[in-house]
């Protein structure tokens, strides 16, 4: 089966993201006072080849705890795995 997957990589919540809080304090310059929390992260996709969706799903944590997320203050988030139409 073909499969694409999506994966999200944030900053753990306990860690300061300088990035987002900058976004966070120029939101609200522009008037936008409703928004709060505002986070931001890194956004993956990619298509594999695997059997089964749960093997795909194995592979997917794989690489974002080998290559894609630093465990020390990022976590992942795999947030699609869908079959692709070949």
């Amino acid at each position: 089966m073909v499969y694409l997957v999506e994966i999200l990589v944030r900053y753990q919540e306990e860690i300061l993201n300088p990035e987002a809080r900058a976004i966070q304090n120029t939101i609200g310059f522009l008037g936008y006072e409703d928004i709060e929390n505002f986070n931001n992260g890194k956004y993956f996709s990619y298509i594999t080849q695997a059997e089964t969706e749960e093997l795909a799903r194995g592979e997917a944590s794989k690489l974002c705890k080998e290559l894609l997320a630093n465990s020390v203050n990022e976590r992942f988030d795999i947030i699609s795995i869908r079959k692709k139409e070949e």
